[in-house]
Order: C-alpha cells, then sequence, then structure tokens
C-alpha cells in the first residue's frame, strides 16, 4: 500500500529498468496506491509480480501507464492473469499503446471518474475482461481501436461519462452484454461502435454531432456464453441533434435484421431533438 506526501512523484518499475524507482516484492498481491501527484508504471510490473491480483490507483493528479506491464515474450502461460484493475480520481490519465496488450482480467477493470485528453490506439488492449465499466469520465479524443477487446463478458459505459470526438472504429469489442447510457458524445464517425454483442442496451444518450454512421458495426454475435439467456437490441431514448436535418443513414443499424426475432428482445425507438434541447419527435 502506497500513500504518498503532497507533490510526490512516484515511479513504480524494475530497478534494472527505471532510474529511482520503486519496485514492489515478487510475491506482491495488492499494490494499492493513493493520494500521489504523479505516479507511472513501468513495463514488465506483472512478469516481475507474477501473483498480483488487485492494483489500484486512486486520487492523483497525473498518472501515467507505460507499454507492456506484462510482457508475453518468454512468460508462463499461467502469467499475465490478473482479478482487478482499477483507476480513479485521476485528473490527467496516460495510457501509452499496448500498455494493458496480452492481459487477461478475470473480474473488473474500472475506470472512474479519469480525464483523458487522447486515448491513442491500442491503449486499451485486452486478451480478456471479464467486466470492462466506465463511469463519469472524460474522454476528449479515442482513436481509432483505442479500445480493443478480444473477448469480454460486459461491457459498461455509464453515469454521464462525456467524449468529445470518437474516431471511426475507437471501441472495438465483443462482448455478451454492451450497455451505455446516459452518456454525451460529441463528434462519432463511421463504425465508432464496432461491436460483436449478444445483447445490446443503447439508452439515454446524447449525440451531438454524427459524421458518418456510428453504428454501422453493430452486429449480434451468436457464440454467446451459457450465463446469457437472451439476445437482443435496446434502443431508446437517445438525443440525437437534427439541425438542419441529421445526415442521411447517419442511424443505420444494418445487423438489426440478424437477430432471430423469436427469441431476442428488441425495443428501438429513435428521440430527435433541435440544438436548443427541445424534442422534436420520437420514432418506433
Amino acid at each position: 500500500h502506497c500513500l504518498c506526501h503532497h507533490k510526490q512523484v512516484l515511479k513504480i518499475g524494475l530497478h534494472h529498468r527505471v532510474q529511482d524507482a520503486s519496485q514492489p516484492p515478487e510475491d506482491t498481491r495488492s499494490l494499492t496506491i493513493q493520494n500521489c501527484h504523479h505516479v507511472e508504471l513501468y513495463g514488465g510490473l506483472l512478469n516481475h509480480m507474477e501473483h498480483l491480483q488487485n492494483l489500484s490507483v486512486s486520487q492523483a493528479h497525473a498518472v501515467v501507464i507505460h507499454p507492456k506491464l506484462f510482457d508475453s515474450r518468454g512468460a508462463s502461460e499461467a502469467a499475465g492473469t490478473i482479478q482487478s484493475i482499477s483507476l480513479s480520481n485521476i485528473h490527467n490519465l496516460q495510457v501509452r499503446r499496448y500498455s494493458f496488450k496480452d492481459l487477461k482480467v478475470t473480474g473488473i477493470f474500472y475506470l472512474g471518474e479519469v480525464v483523458m485528453d487522447s486515448v491513442v490506439s491500442m491503449a486499451f488492449h485486452f486478451k480478456f475482461v471479464k467486466e470492462f465499466s466506465v463511469f463519469a469520465s472524460v474522454f476528449e479524443r479515442i482513436s481509432m481501436f483505442g479500445v480493443k477487446i478480444d473477448y469480454c463478458r460486459e461491457f459498461n459505459i455509464l453515469g454521464m461519462t462525456h467524449f468529445n470526438t470518437l474516431a471511426a472504429h475507437a471501441i472495438k469489442v465483443k462482448c455478451d452484454k454492451f450497455s451505455l447510457a446516459y452518456n454525451w458524445f460529441g463528434n462519432l464517425h463511421d463504425s465508432s461502435f464496432d461491436v460483436e454483442f449478444g445483447l445490446c442496451d443503447i439508452q439515454g444518450n446524447t449525440f451531438n454531432t454524427l459524421q458518418g454512421k456510428p453504428f454501422l458495426s453493430l452486429a449480434p454475435q451468436f457464440s454467446l456464453n451459457n450465463e446469457i439467456s437472451q439476445m437482443g437490441l435496446v434502443f431508446r431514448e437517445n438525443k440525437f441533434v437534427s439541425y438542419p436535418v441529421l445526415p442521411f443513414a447517419s442511424l443505420a443499424l444494418p445487423s438489426y435484421g440478424n437477430l432471430p426475432a423469436s427469441s431476442s428482445y428488441i425495443e428501438v425507438l429513435y428521440g430527435i431533438m433541435e440544438p436548443s434541447g427541445k424534442p422534436l419527435f420520437s420514432t418506433p
């Protein structure tokens, strides 16, 4: 457990790689860092701490996560697995490309009340995450494949999380449950949400500018985990600025028809609004 003094810069890394680094013991099972002004996590940490189960960083001004916290080259088959990672209350979070590459998170990966100017390509690239959750955070820009998860059980973005710009294929995930609820989105492009889902729930969001077809690559996937009892799509109570008109086919959901009607729950309701926020009409 690390509790820092005011304005302290804390470097967590390996002595032979990083000068002036603090190197945790090899048998560390839980690493908690709180109230540090500036924290840097360097590559190879999870190779060094093979038995680490919980990593938490909170109440920091700036946090930098360097590439390859875990390096799969030469690692044992059981390595690269962690139960939970939590990053919360961080004013300036920077995640380098491939920081989480080849990691498996058997519990939750949580981003809560963090601010990121830029999510670079492959910043949040995981092999497996049981639950990926974002709450009340701010992202200025997410590049193509900024979030890329080979497979997850649940993917949740909740609580008025603010996204200014999402590039094409910014979020590319394959998951059993995908949920976007009550968030704000600025500029969206073609296939910003590149998602294979079992159950998809998109509701209560505000979409300010559509510069393409952001939902073009939302597609049901049929090799579902047994915990998912029903496939389906919920798309309701979302608001889209319509002035002067919505771009042609901007709300296209071409894979909508691939859901088996007899065994899926489907609810689609569009909400359109003026720039002032006044609702114009809803279309079932």
